[in-house]
C-alpha cells in the first residue's frame, strides 16, 4: 500500500511540476530538469526516440488539417521519416542521401594553394 502511495505521490508531483514549467522531461536520472523552452526534453546518453510507425496506407488514412502541419510518422514502407505540410496538404519525406563531401571547386582551390607555396 505504501508503495502504491509513494508512486502515485510521484505522478501526480511530476503531473504539477510539468504543467507548472510547460515542459515535460523523460530522462532514467532523477536529478535531470526539462528544458524550460522545450516541450518535451529527452535526456539520454544509451537509447533513441521512437516516433509512430505507420505504412504509407495507414499514415493517409489519418485525417490531418492545418492544425496538424509538421505532424511527423515514420514511414515503414519507404524507410523513412514523413511530416506533413499544411500548405500544400500533402505529406513530405525527410529522407534520401545527404552529400557531406567537400564541393570540388574548394578541393581545387586548396590544390592550387599548395602546389604555389611548393614553388616559391
Amino acid at each position: 500500500m505504501k508503495k502504491n502511495l509513494l508512486a502515485i505521490i510521484c505522478f501526480v508531483s511530476g503531473f504539477v511540476y510539468s504543467q507548472q514549467n510547460g515542459s515535460v522531461g523523460i530522462s532514467k536520472g532523477s536529478s535531470f530538469r526539462p528544458d524550460i523552452k522545450a516541450i518535451v526534453d529527452v535526456d539520454s546518453k544509451d537509447a533513441g526516440a521512437l516516433f509512430p510507425r505507420l505504412t504509407t496506407l495507414e499514415r493517409d488514412a489519418i485525417a490531418v488539417s492545418v492544425q496538424e502541419d509538421g505532424l511527423l510518422i515514420y514511414n515503414t514502407d519507404e524507410k523513412c521519416f514523413d511530416y506533413y505540410q499544411a500548405l500544400s496538404g500533402t505529406w513530405k519525406q525527410m529522407c534520401g542521401n545527404v552529400d557531406s563531401s567537400v564541393p570540388k571547386p574548394h578541393l581545387k582551390l586548396l590544390q592550387q594553394s599548395k602546389n604555389s607555396k611548393k614553388k616559391k
